[in-house]
């Protein structure tokens, strides 16, 4: 609900989508419709039909993380759940080529910085 109405104020705002590129966008379209798709797959597949995704795309993921893939575990797997991975790795794939690179930046110069003092133009302090 949050990252909806995030999106929302900041694309129908110019100033917001003004600074938003083409980057930006499908950032956001592929995030809404990864979540999107997570939610409506455990909906879905857990509560109306019988999948347990932890003994197929579990281990896969964990196959790739160890180097170590097993692409037999994904033959059996229903198509929205293979959508979903297939999405999620779009935004990876982007990802340095959005503002999701700004995740991996630390600011430790803010640590030390001094405190920047805001004040009104025309007014005398003393």
């Amino acid at each position: 609900y949050d990252y909806s109405f995030f999106s929302t104020r900041v694309y129908k705002n110019p100033i917001g989508s003004g600074s938003s590129g083409l980057g930006d966008i499908v950032v956001a379209v592929l995030l809404f419709t990864v979540i999107g798709m997570g939610i409506l797959a455990t909906v879905g597949h857990n509560i109306l039909a019988s999948y347990d995704y932890r003994e197929t795309i579990s281990p896969w993921i964990r196959g790739i993380i160890t180097f170590t893939p097993d692409p037999t575990l994904m033959t059996d797997v229903p198509l929205f759940f293979k959508l979903h991975v297939l999405f999620a790795f779009a935004i990876l794939g982007i990802w340095p080529f959005t503002r999701l690179v700004h995740v991996w930046s630390i600011p430790l110069a803010y640590i030390r910085r001094s405190y920047i003092v805001y004040r009104r133009r025309g007014t005398k302090h003393f």
